[in-house]
């Protein structure tokens, strides 16, 4: 019966949206991990969902140690997968088979059934919080140097700015906790220098997304306004994919550089 439910919801999915696509993950011998030929189809489907309206239907998940188990493989996939899953109906079948229409490799996997559904539109960046304009000359880059209280905690990059060491989560604005102390470095720099202003550029890998690079923009500038800093010394924007510091993106690492914060001082 719930296999028979599964093909409704499907098929009424891809009346409504359109072709339905799957993708099969599967876990190592411990069911804890994804394989490596996995883990990239997911990251796949990660970038798709920067550039496109990702609708994620069906999460089904196996595992022959019972539903425990295929519940805890079914969350990491949907961490990943963010807000494109938010509606999507999760089913942990631990060592149940179910009718499907192909031949699996084995049945310790996540099949992800999703709908594609048009592109998102390409917006422009939209500076927030817009600071008023002085006609006192810019610093120059060399004198910022002498008020790091810390210089090997924030790196700089030739002719993109000053790169935070600033990690998030493949498609989501969600920092990882490794980021706290370069926001501390920035935040103490600020408070050290009263008269200088940041401009905060928000930057993502694989495709276009203006959004997401505008709330990863955001999420920084909130954490130095809840830290004390005068909103009115701060700037931010999202660039999308349009400033990358490593082109044409071929591995995991260069994703990585590329989705990223970096600032201008003012």
């Amino acid at each position: 019966m719930r296999a028979l439910l599964l093909l409704l919801t499907v098929s009424a999915y891809a009346t409504a949206f359109g072709q339905v696509e799957m993708v099969s993950l599967y876990f190592n011998d411990s069911g804890m991990e994804l394989t490596g030929h996995s883990q990239q189809q997911l990251h796949n489907i990660v970038c798709v969902s920067e550039s496109q309206y990702l609708q994620v239907i069906e999460v089904n998940s196996f595992h022959p140690a019972g539903v425990p188990h295929s519940e805890k493989q079914a969350s990491q996939v949907i961490e990943k997968l963010s807000s494109s899953s938010a509606e999507a109906t999760i089913n942990g079948y631990g060592s149940q088979r179910i009718p499907v229409n192909f031949q699996p490799i084995n049945w310790t996997r996540v099949d992800v059934y999703y709908s594609l559904k048009g592109p998102r539109p390409v917006e422009n960046p939209v500076i927030e919080e817009v600071v008023e304009v002085t006609l006192e000359p810019e610093p120059v880059m060399e004198n910022v140097r002498t008020i790091e209280p810390k210089p090997k905690q924030i790196a700089r990059d030739s002719q993109y700015g000053i790169r935070l060491n600033i990690q998030f989560k493949e498609g989501t604005s969600k920092m990882i906790k490794s980021s706290e102390p370069a926001l501390q470095v920035l935040c103490d720099t600020l408070n050290n220098s009263p008269d200088l202003n940041v401009h905060i550029r928000g930057h993502v890998c694989c495709g276009h997304n203006q959004r997401i690079s505008r709330n990863r923009a955001r999420a920084v500038y909130k954490s130095l306004k809840k830290s004390g800093i005068c909103p009115t010394r701060l700037t931010f924007a999202g660039y999308s994919n349009r400033i990358p510091l490593i082109t044409p993106e071929k591995t995991h690492h260069d994703r990585e550089k590329n989705r990223r914060v970096d600032i201008i001082f003012e």
